[in-house]
């Protein structure tokens, strides 16, 4: 990841450009490689009449924030007793694009409905 770089200059009449340096971070981080494989034959595209496989990059959009949003929640631990979460196992995890504000708080219908936002 790159630092800071040079401010700019203003060029003289010659258009002469002078160097300029860039400081490097020393932030760390490592890249992880999550996948799921999901067998798709032609008779079941063929046999597909509820339209199953329309949206299904959507789909593994979805899978792939939630998975995502798991790990982080994860991750995530009290300091002390005080912090912790008096909600802890009792609410689920909802990555929708649609819910945009970071301090609102959203309630479905029906948790059991997996496309209970559309």
């Amino acid at each position: 990841m790159l630092g800071e770089a040079s401010l700019l200059e203003k060029l003289n009449e010659h258009g002469e450009i002078k160097a300029g340096t860039m400081a490097e971070a020393r932030e760390a981080y490592k890249v992880e490689t999550w996948a799921r494989k999901i067998g798709i034959t032609r008779q079941v595209l063929v046999n597909d009449d509820l339209g199953a496989f329309s949206d299904l990059a959507r789909r593994m959009g979805q899978a792939a924030a939630e998975t995502e949003a798991e790990k982080w929640l994860a991750s995530v631990a009290p300091a002390k007793a005080a912090d912790v979460n008096p909600f802890s196992g009792s609410l689920t995890l909802v990555v929708e694009p649609r819910l945009s504000s970071a301090t609102r708080w959203y309630v479905t219908a029906d948790p059991g409905e997996i496309d209970g936002l559309e």
